[in-house]
């Protein structure tokens, strides 16, 4: 294993980038769920492949790929688990992904399961003795078969050859996101505070270590990726405050050991007051010098409530010319100045060329099911452009086409003007309303935060009376 050589630096820059920019960009396409803790996984060439996720109460089970030349995203595997999210994932030089996480429905059973890219297939491979959530699974390069598993202390190897999990090193602190800049691996704590914060870089050759004090404060599901290079960068993690603002992304420097939240334009959410829960899923793709973000949840400033996104964006990092670490400003720029009062919507600050129907709520698990329905699609109760799927009493959910939206009538995906949608609170005053596809869910709205019910079976929601009566008194069209 070598020497393991620790140097603790206690030194670190911290400002507001000034005069530096990122904008993020939207894709058409969309999450076939609005979720978080999905893992991201970038093939080097053009697919993306998303492994599992949570969307509110329920677990995503899915595998999907997003191709980045053709903005599509789709559905082609799945693993059988009732607890897949807060996992990693890594490739085998035959091409195959590997998944670090639980395939099993508790989560006193840890697995990591194989899937194979030709033929779409799944398969646990093996049990693991640790419980990877929030791990992170990085290879000293394509041609090796040994992955280094970033969770806790030890850090841990496991080949994917022999299948043999390895102890190999004891860790400096606990690795809370971890990154890749040449032969090195970037690994960052997630204690509260910057006097404890702390980096370190791992030589995976030599396995010398080098850590040193961020600054940075607690960084809680936050996400990473990294350039290769030399600059890491940090998608949320912390709470909102005048020294660390919202509405950014944090660019560390592995040369200078500083960091920087740089602003970005056209960020998911409108408020200050906002942040990430859970961050999105993060991959930079080299060939485009541009990190891709997948999903997401953040805590919304009206109401207390989290929001799940379904949005897929980038930005690009060929802004930022020069690199934003390389000039420290003389006067930092306000972060306290008043915000222009907006809409909060979904994914407010998605420009696409549809129509996005928006709500301002947490989606109730209960209301999206298949319980009780006979084999057939759907209107999703929530969002227009998505239906729910029913078949033999398994519930699965699409995305229409942009910029098309559910027909409950047709019971297909229409243009927007042919299709009655009315599921928003947005300029409505406080009160109860009939759902403008279902007639057994009703809405109410208070501040424009909107709810979705369901009336007990069999009674349907009178939209004169505004009460649940039955099927009888009701003119359900």
């Amino acid at each position: 294993m070598g020497l393991i050589k620790i140097v603790i630096l206690i030194l670190s820059f911290t400002f507001l980038c000034q005069g530096q920019r990122l904008t993020a960009t939207y894709s058409a396409a969309r999450l076939p769920y609005a979720m978080d803790r999905t893992a991201a996984y970038y093939d080097g060439v053009d697919s993306i492949y998303l492994f599992g996720g949570r969307a509110n109460s329920y677990e995503v089970r899915s595998i999907s790929v997003y191709s980045i030349s053709q903005d599509t995203i789709k559905m082609v595997g799945s693993i059988s688990s009732t607890y897949l999210f807060e996992s990693c994932v890594e490739s085998a030089t035959n091409g195959n992904l590997y998944y670090f996480g639980n395939v099993a429905s508790s989560y006193s059973v840890t697995n990591n399961a194989m899937f194979d890219i030709s033929r779409n297939t799944t398969e646990a491979i093996a049990a693991l003795p640790f419980y990877p959530a929030d791990c992170g699974a990085l290879k000293l390069n394509h041609t090796s078969n040994i992955v280094y598993i970033f969770k806790d202390s030890p850090l841990r190897t496991f080949d994917l050859e022999t299948m043999v999990l390895t102890e190999v090193a004891t860790l400096t602190h606990y690795p809370t996101i971890s990154t890749k800049i040449g032969n090195s691996a970037i690994f960052f704590s997630g204690v509260s505070g910057p006097a404890l914060a702390r980096v370190t870089k791992l030589n995976l050759d030599t396995m010398e270590m080098e850590t040193r004090n961020t600054g940075l404060h607690t960084l809680s599901y936050a996400r990473v990726a990294s350039d290769l290079v030399r600059y890491v960068y940090i998608i949320g993690g912390y709470v909102p405050a005048a020294d660390r603002p919202t509405q950014t992304i944090i660019q560390w420097d592995t040369q200078l050991h500083q960091h920087v939240y740089i602003p970005v334009d056209n960020y998911p959410f409108s408020y200050s007051e906002e942040s990430w829960q859970y961050s999105p899923a993060s991959v930079y793709v080299e060939k485009l010098n541009r990190i891709y973000y997948f999903g997401g949840r953040y805590r919304q400033r009206v109401g207390g409530g989290t929001m799940p996104l379904s949005a897929i964006w980038h930005v690009n990092l060929s802004d930022i010319d020069p690199p934003a670490s390389t000039t420290i400003p003389t006067e930092y720029p306000s972060t306290t100045e008043e915000e222009p009062e907006t809409e909060i919507t979904t994914e407010s600050a998605i420009t696409t060329s549809t129509t996005v129907i928006t709500t301002t709520t947490t989606p109730n698990p209960e209301i999206i099911t298949c319980q009780n329905k006979t084999d057939g699609m759907y209107p999703h109760p929530y969002d227009c452009a998505m239906f729910i799927g029913c078949h033999n009493g398994e519930l699965e959910i699409f995305t229409c086409p942009v910029p098309l939206l559910f027909d409950p009538v047709a019971s297909t995906c229409m243009p927007p003007h042919l299709v009655d949608c009315n599921i928003s609170c947005v300029g409505k005053p406080d009160g109860v309303y009939p759902h403008g596809q279902d007639c057994s869910l009703f809405i109410t709205c208070v501040s424009e935060i909107l709810e979705v019910y369901r009336c007990p079976p069999p009674l349907l929601f009178d939209p004169i009376l505004l009460v649940c009566n039955y099927p009888e008194f009701v003119d359900c069209v």
